[in-house]
């Protein structure tokens, strides 16, 4: 059975098949967030961000942000909960 047959049977394109992701060329800035966080576990992105500027980095918020939560880095609020 041919390879088209075969995806043609399982509704699939051929690209999703050949897909191969792309670097997003922030891997200097995983390694700097990690070293961050290994300081100071509380800081959230925006604190990330300033610590990052201060070091020389010109960099978005936005793109802190993503590379933050990507790694889960973000510190997550709990949920408090009323005594009613």
């Amino acid at each position: 059975m041919s390879e088209r047959h075969a995806l043609r049977l399982v509704g699939m394109s051929a690209r999703t098949l050949r897909y191969q992701p792309r670097d997003d060329g922030n891997g200097r800035l995983r390694e700097r967030l990690t070293e961050l966080v290994g300081q100071n576990r509380r800081h959230g992105y925006r604190m990330l961000h300033s610590r990052l500027r201060i070091d020389g980095w010109a960099i978005n918020v936005k793109r802190t942000h993503l590379a933050a939560s990507r790694r889960s880095f973000i510190p997550r609020e709990e949920r408090r909960f009323s005594s009613e």
